[in-house]
């Protein structure tokens, strides 16, 4: 895990501008906080709960069907209650809201509030795992990442860079699509688990049709 203040140091001398004279800090500073979006977005695809915030688990109380997170949420991994995995539905698939019992589907207004369906009748315990918003680096951060895939950042910000420069970015585009398909390899590398996957038809013990999978 780099500092900013190296990154930046190490892309001027690959792209030979030590004397500072080519870039300023902040279009280098703009180039890295690219590549961090760039990389979040595979690892995302890929492996997501590398980027999953801490779980957030309580109780909920009878009555209260809904969690605020203390996080803006841009993707819910996985929820349970009582141990349980729960769907994400829609609330224009829910008809009756004065329905309670063990919730066993949730929905979301806005990006962190999380409603619960039905209302718990009786204290229920829920644990929620998402994936935060990205805060972008200033110069006196850190990568968020391992040295691995800080290789990878230093490599898409020196041609980010030097795509400005340059008419010709053919060999820019070939260099990045080869960056694309080394991080790929190096998040699928130690193997993927097994997942079996109901149809979407098969029936639920519920009684309204929710959506298998997260938001």
């Amino acid at each position: 895990m780099l500092t900013i203040t190296d990154m930046i140091n190490r892309i001027r001398a690959a792209t030979h501008d030590k004397q500072e004279t080519g870039y300023k800090d902040n279009d280098v500073l703009y180039a890295i906080n690219g590549g961090i979006r760039f990389i979040r977005r595979l690892i995302k695809d890929y492996k997501p709960l590398m980027l999953a915030n801490p779980p957030v688990v309580g109780t909920l109380t009878a009555g209260t069907n809904s969690v605020k997170l203390d996080f803006v949420a841009t993707k819910i991994l996985d929820i349970r209650i009582n141990g349980e995995r729960i769907p994400v539905t829609d609330l224009a698939n829910i008809t009756d809201m004065t329905k309670t019992g063990t919730p066993y589907a949730y929905y979301m207004t806005g990006f962190d509030n999380i409603n619960f369906y039905p209302a718990p009748d009786t204290e229920a315990q829920y644990s929620i795992i998402a994936i935060g918003d990205l805060k972008e680096a200033t110069l006196t951060d850190s990568s968020p990442f391992p040295n691995d895939f800080d290789d990878f950042l230093l490599e898409y910000a020196v041609i980010r860079l030097s795509v400005g420069n340059e008419f010709d970015v053919s060999q820019e585009t070939t260099i990045m699509s080869s960056i694309l398909q080394q991080i790929q390899n190096n998040l699928m590398g130690d193997g993927q688990p097994i997942n079996q996957v109901s149809g979407y038809f098969t029936p639920l013990p519920y009684d309204y049709n929710c959506i298998r999978g997260g938001w």
